[in-house]
């Protein structure tokens, strides 16, 4: 009895170090909020780490969430406040059209509450979980980032047609059972079926949220009423198809399967006959290693996984704990590995910015800060993809002027004299 006494106090006192570190903890969450909306996923990074550190049992990455959680549930709302874009609003797209008369095709590009790190898997896993933690707990736009397009013409009769409309989905807890059940990487492969069609309002709405948190990017091509057209009509074929209830990577809008947001947004352009180089910059090439793609013989409901195991026995679960915690990277060209190839809406995000840049630069104006991380090999790319297009248009003196979608400048590209 005397043993179990001891065994009961010294759980005890365990138990009480570790709430007393997760109280010291959640108080640093909520010391780092009130320095910036914008560094709370650093917050929940260190927190994260001092708990691997410190507590013998469980995951720490759900116990770190816990506290931020608790952390913020806590916290005055004058703390989850992200910094306020400054001057007047200028109001939504179709207010700056009616500033600016013509026929326009628009991206719309949120990008993610926190930077999403593609440097290796570890990395991946861990950045999207605290952008998933700041989606739920502090109202970001957009967990991983997000595109919307938008049109506005004149037609025929005279009557301006104004549309927008964008592809989600996967707003379930379907990718993080998948995580925990062991399908690994294979998550990235997977079709959410929960996928839906956004209409105009809701493209308003997550605008103007966006904007008010400083993560808005967006580009106006004036153009003529056909193209503005053409979007419109793709647009509403998808919609009739159905196929917006599948949300993903894999699946291809043109063939009207499905999409993910931003290959929605691509979709939506190609069928215009622009030529917008951006597009196609902004993929990310990875090689998935294959040790890290798990193969169950069930999928999660309401989910379609790139395969099915033949059974129980020939199945092959990730270990969800080496993704998070584990020493990983992506693969050579000479270990197993899978190709997998996506548009990724931080770099539409980042070359509407660059775009912006070049005309800032050109025009004597202060640049926009924008890259949250040292550049990578996609980063780079995009970038110098992006400004090289708008200096071309530059050089031939394509008109180009700087207008405000509510509080955030963007570009009008002026095209109605060619196809560029």
């Amino acid at each position: 009895m005397p043993d179990n006494i001891g065994a009961l106090k010294a759980g005890s006192d365990a138990m009480a170090n570790v709430s007393e570190k997760m109280a010291a903890l959640g108080s640093t969450v909520v010391q780092t909020l009130k320095s910036g909306a914008r560094e709370v996923g650093q917050a929940i990074n260190q927190a994260d780490q001092v708990l691997l550190k410190t507590v013998p049992f469980g995951l720490p990455l759900p116990v770190a969430s816990a506290v931020v959680i608790a952390a913020l549930a806590r916290a005055p709302e004058s703390l989850l406040a992200r910094d306020k874009p400054q001057g007047p609003d200028h109001g939504t797209f179709e207010d700056l059209v009616k500033r600016e008369p013509g026929d326009y095709v628009f991206l719309l590009e949120t990008r993610a509450g926190t930077n999403i790190d593609w440097s290796n898997p570890t990395a991946l896993s861990r950045s999207t979980a605290v952008a998933g933690i700041l989606l739920k707990t502090c109202g970001t736009a957009s967990a991983i980032g997000h595109a919307q397009v938008a049109w506005a013409y004149t037609d025929e009769q005279g009557h301006a047609v104004f549309g927008a409309a964008g592809q989600t989905g996967g707003h379930g807890p379907e990718g993080l059972k998948a995580t925990l059940a062991g399908w690994g990487l294979s998550v990235m492969g997977t079709v959410f079926l929960d996928g839906k069609l956004e209409n105009e309002q809701i493209v308003l709405d997550r605008t103007k949220l966006a904007d008010e948190q400083n993560d808005l990017a967006w580009v106006a091509i004036k153009t003529d009423r056909k193209t503005c057209e053409k979007m419109a009509e793709f647009v509403q074929e998808y919609a009739r198809s159905g196929a917006a209830k599948n949300y993903g990577f894999p699946v291809d809008p043109l063939k009207f399967e499905g999409a993910g947001c931003t290959s929605f947004a691509d979709a939506a352009f190609y069928k215009t006959g622009l030529n917008i180089p951006l597009f196609e910059a902004s993929k990310r090439q990875l090689k998935i290693p294959l040790k890290y793609v798990g193969v169950l013989d069930k999928p999660i409901p309401n989910t379609r996984p790139p395969m099915l195991a033949a059974g129980p026995e020939d199945e092959k679960k990730v270990s969800a704990s080496d993704l998070f915690f584990g020493n990983t990277s992506w693969a050579s060209a000479s270990e197993p590995h899978r190709d997998f190839a996506f548009y990724d809406p931080e770099l539409y995000f980042e070359s509407l910015a660059s775009m912006e840049n070049v005309y800032r630069q050109k025009e004597h104006m202060a640049p926009k800060a924008y890259a949250r991380t040292t550049e990578d090999e996609a980063q780079i790319k995009a970038r110098k993809t992006s400004e090289a297009w708008m200096n071309s248009l530059l050089e031939k003196h394509v008109p180009v002027k700087i207008e405000n979608i509510h509080h955030t400048s963007g570009l009008i590209i002026d095209l109605t004299g060619q196809r560029s």
